[in-house]
């Protein structure tokens, strides 16, 4: 029963391990590339940017919506 509990224990260690070298992949991925994926992003923004004439970030004002308006109120 001893033998059983320590090869639980070394596949959670394996598998540890195996979600650290992912994460460190994808990390040296994100660094080397990180400059290059900004860059599509923004190009993507100023496509959208040019095409809708409008800068982002707002959302355009609408009327704000009294208690009449709400089922069951005021009518």
């Amino acid at each position: 029963m001893k033998n059983f509990k320590n090869r639980r224990g070394q596949g959670l260690v394996e598998y540890a391990l195996i979600l650290v070298l992912v994460a460190v992949v994808i990390v040296a991925i994100l660094t080397l590339m990180g400059p290059q994926i900004a860059e599509i992003f923004n190009s993507i923004n100023e496509k959208i940017e040019n095409s809708t004439g409008e800068t982002g970030g707002t959302y355009p004002a609408t009327e704000p919506v009294g208690n009449s308006d709400l089922p069951g109120r005021g009518r």
